[in-house]
């Protein structure tokens, strides 16, 4: 499982590893909406801001 950071924080996001692009996450340390868009890779997830 790939290590992912709050593109608002940078803390540590654990993620349930079921997420897919489109879902929203939140960081448990800031209270941030994240955003999930796929990466480049067919596997690779991008986190971003959604607040």
């Amino acid at each position: 499982m790939k290590d992912y950071k709050c593109p608002v924080c940078d803390a540590e996001l654990i993620l349930d590893g079921d997420e897919r692009a489109g879902d929203a996450v939140y960081c448990s340390f800031c209270n941030s909406t994240i955003k999930v868009y796929s990466g480049k890779a067919s596997d690779d997830l991008k986190l971003v801001d959604d607040n």
